[in-house]
């Protein structure tokens, strides 16, 4: 690590080309057909998560099903929290 933090102070790394923010390879990830989440889809999970386990008595209940997490992730932000905490529960108890 300490030589990688070397050669970026000396300017021996090279510079990515092209968009920044991972917008260059959105197209290629869309062409590919891969289900893309975001930090906000990333939240809901997590906010999901532990609401369902918050209801079983523990910190969280993983959501394992690939499926039911791009759903819960794809939850619109304007879903009140116990709508996703819901959809949560019922996909723990499937």
């Amino acid at each position: 690590m300490g030589a990688l933090i070397e050669d970026e102070r000396n300017g021996k790394l090279q510079q990515p080309e092209g968009p920044e923010g991972g917008e260059g390879v959105m197209p290629m990830l869309r062409a590919r057909g891969v289900a893309v989440v975001d930090g906000e889809g990333w939240r809901r999970i997590d906010a999901a998560e532990r609401a369902a386990g918050a209801a079983a008595g523990k910190p969280r209940e993983k959501i394992v099903d690939l499926e039911e997490m791009l759903r819960v992730a794809a939850t619109a932000s304007a879903a009140a929290p116990a709508a996703v905490a819901t959809a949560a529960a019922a996909a723990v108890a499937a």
